[in-house]
């Protein structure tokens, strides 16, 4: 490449040493931006394809220069391979390039109709992915500006600032049936789903603050409520616990653990085992409120979080990194409603602009 100089070609060496500080690191950092930059710079008019064909002496196309083919794709399209998954550069992201469908498709383009074969593709595309130019090591893409956001699942995104709204994920049971019945008589929110088991018979699992509010809104709704604990004792404020204990359709079920959720269509019981003795339980619906998640594990020591893994951002959204909005469950706050979130997200676009306003960015 032209705008690779002795030293960069020198520094280049650096990108594949795996371990240890890189004996050159500021050009490797200028190499790398350069070979990023050339990602985005405006897309060439499509070349003449008779420089990719062989002709006969009559002037026939005989075949394809699968070397010619290979060079060109090398030079001036966005794609490199990680490991052994190909990637591909559209609208400002790289996507993983399943089988190499979009790549095997550009290849195409470069091809006369009559030599448009899938063995022929095939075998080209073969030959690309062998090319080591077009292999990157995942270290070194970890290495680029800041301006790009590496995902975990191969997405590479350029951004001047981010609204992280990764949300926060319901802890589980773990036990047979919970999957199966989601949506069926499992649920994870009493204030969402409490109102359709109106004179029914529901079951809440838990014994913190989040557990006692939705049995203490379930019994107002619900003909019988039971609330299982594996523990003898509850977490929830002594308030909630008076309030709950004073209503006459909930039962306690302590030192109880479920380990089966049972039915057809729809939940129709539950197996727990209390005290050493297994029980079953005639039941409509059960809610999980044994804890909550937030999906953060990404910004960990890169962003401030509190000590449940939450983002400690203000009502704006601002974070203690510049650049950076919080929105959502995945934000330190006491309610977590789709509204709250929704408002979250049109406070972070604001704050998102005054940013890059005031930066020039």
């Amino acid at each position: 490449m032209s705008w690779k100089s002795i030293t960069a070609r020198k520094a280049e060496k650096q990108l594949f040493k795996e371990k240890g500080k890189l004996d050159n690191q500021k050009e490797v950092e200028k190499l790398l931006e350069q070979y990023i930059l050339r990602f985005e710079r405006d897309p060439k008019e499509e070349p003449e394809l008779s420089r990719f064909h062989l002709f006969d002496a009559k002037g026939n196309v005989k075949g394809v220069r699968d070397m010619e083919i290979v060079d060109y794709l090398v030079e001036n399209v966005q794609f490199f391979v990680v490991g052994i998954t190909p990637y591909y550069y559209e609208h400002g992201v790289f996507l993983e390039d399943h089988d190499g469908v979009r790549m095997k498709y550009r290849i195409q383009k470069l091809i006369y109709r009559d030599q448009v074969q899938s063995g022929v593709i095939k075998r080209i595309y073969n030959l690309l992915i062998t090319q080591p130019k077009v292999h990157r090591e995942a270290y070194e893409l970890n290495k680029q500006p800041v301006r790009w956001i590496n995902f975990k699942n191969g997405y590479y995104l350029k951004s001047r600032s981010l609204i992280y709204a990764a949300g926060a994920n319901h802890l589980k049971l773990g036990v047979k049936g919970e999957d199966e019945f989601y949506g069926k008589g499992v649920s994870y929110c009493a204030t969402c789903d409490g109102a359709f088991y109106k004179g029914k018979t529901v079951t809440v699992v838990g014994g913190g603050d989040t557990a006692f509010s939705y049995a203490l809104l379930l019994s107002k709704i619900a003909e019988k409520v039971y609330l299982v604990h594996r523990r003898s004792v509850f977490r929830a404020n002594k308030s909630l616990q008076k309030k709950l204990k004073a209503a006459v359709n909930v039962e306690f079920l302590l030192n109880s653990e479920i380990i089966e959720i049972m039915g057809s269509q729809k939940i129709k019981s539950i197996n727990l085992i209390q005290n050493k003795t297994e029980k079953n339980i005639l039941t409509d619906g059960i809610f999980i409120a044994i804890g909550i998640k937030p999906n953060t594990a990404l910004l960990k020591n890169k962003v401030t979080l509190d000590d449940n893994g939450y983002i400690i951002a203000d009502e704006n959204g601002i974070t203690s990194v510049p650049g950076l909005f919080a929105a959502g469950d995945v934000r330190k706050k006491r309610l977590r409603q789709i509204v709250t979130a929704v408002s979250d997200g049109a406070c972070c676009a604001v704050s998102a602009e005054d940013y890059l306003n005031k930066n020039n960015i």
